[in-house]
Order: C-alpha cells, then sequence, then structure tokens
C-alpha cells in the first residue's frame, strides 16, 4: 500500500546537491537514472551494537552495487561497498544493487557522517550546503555514577553525536565539568535513557 501511494522517485525532490568548491560550486540537476553516476545522500547514522557505525542513505541516482568504489563527499579515497543492506526496522537484509529511490546503508565506513553524500566520480567534488540545524539550548552537567567509567562515557557521547547532530558536548574548562547540551528537558532525557540502556552508562547531573 505505502508503495503504491506514496510518491515515486521521478516526482520526488532531491535536495540542491553541488559540485567544486566555494562560489564557484554549481547545482547538480539528478535524475533517477540507473546508469549515470551514483549520487546518494546520507540521512541517518545509527552505531549498531553487531556491525558498529551504519550509515543509511538514499540513491537519487545511479546504481549501487556490492563492490562499489564510493567516494564521500570531497573525500580522495574511496570506499569499497563489501555489504549493501536494506533496513526493514531493526532487521537487516543484504542485497545486491541499490537504485534510485532506494533506501539503502553500509557498515564499518568510518568515513561516513550525517549529510555526507556517496558518489562514484573521483573527478567531481560533490558536496550539500551545510543543512541549519537549531543549537542546542538546554545543558546538563554530567560525570560517569561508577568510578572507572569515564572512558565507557566518553565513548558513549561520542557515538550519541555521531547519531544526532543536535546533540552537543562541551568541556567548561573553568568548572572542569562536562557538558551535555540538547533541544530541551524531554531531548536530555531520552539521550541520557538511550546511554543507559544502550552503553549500560549510569551518569550523575547538575
Amino acid at each position: 500500500v505505502f508503495a503504491r501511494l506514496m510518491p515515486n522517485p521521478m516526482e520526488g525532490n532531491p535536495p540542491p546537491f553541488l559540485k567544486g568548491e566555494g562560489p564557484q560550486a554549481e547545482r547538480v540537476q539528478v535524475t533517477p537514472d540507473p546508469e549515470r553516476h551514483v549520487i546518494a545522500h546520507v540521512f541517518k547514522i545509527s552505531i549498531d551494537p553487531f556491525v558498529g557505525r551504519l550509515g543509511m542513505f538514499r540513491v537519487h541516482q545511479g546504481t549501487v552495487r556490492t563492490g562499489s568504489q564510493l567516494f564521500v563527499g570531497d573525500a580522495r579515497k574511496p570506499f569499497k561497498v563489501a555489504h549493501l543492506f536494506r533496513l526493514q526496522g531493526a532487521e537487516r537484509h543484504e542485497v545486491p544493487i541499490g537504485l534510485p529511490g532506494d533506501l539503502c546503508a553500509v557498515a564499518k565506513v568510518e568515513e561516513i557522517h550525517y549529510d555526507a553524500v556517496l558518489h562514484d566520480s573521483p573527478e567531481d567534488r560533490f558536496h550539500l550546503e551545510p543543512m541549519k540545524l537549531p543549537q542546542p539550548m538546554a545543558g546538563l552537567a554530567i560525570s560517569p555514577a561508577k568510578r572507572g567509567d569515564e572512558q565507557k562515557l566518553s565513548e558513549a557521547l561520542h557515538k550519541l553525536q555521531l547519531e544526532d547532530p543536535c546533540v552537543l558536548v562541551e568541556h567548561n574548562t573553568s568548572t572542569n565539568e562536562t557538558v551535555l547540551r540538547g533541544m530541551g528537558e524531554l531531548h536530555l532525557r531520552v539521550i541520557l535513557e538511550r546511554m543507559r540502556e544502550r552503553y549500560n552508562v549510569e551518569v550523575e547531573t547538575r
């Protein structure tokens, strides 16, 4: 039903992809043609306990295959798509190809980040204008509830920032405190619950 009622890739409005750098960057008109160069947009990062960093992206142009060599934005060194997944809820299904309109994912690629552009053209530097995100307004000073959990807390905060671009972690040098910032009280509560349930890190807040 979803596939029948929702707009198909031909009717979508792709994000404003750019090619080049600075003021000379040109707008790229992408078309959902599987025979053209690959252009895909990373819309979410998830840290999976079994496969590590999982980059989820939508293919806007071209065909992504297992074994494809893709570049991340203006990077000069490509990565190889060892395994290509299609996600359905919490389940991952390995697939051989991703076509325009498909939502796919790759795992264990450290260069992938939120809002990145994936492409297969070494001579072009495809990217997007930086997305304007709201500034985190609420803050909590946090510290590990258990002695010796400082490293676990640091790793958990790093992973949470990769997943959520509206999470900010600061170190206040005057008070020597780690400050966790988010969009509001509810957002911070969700982050702390995720830290406790997923990474088994309890914190004290001030």
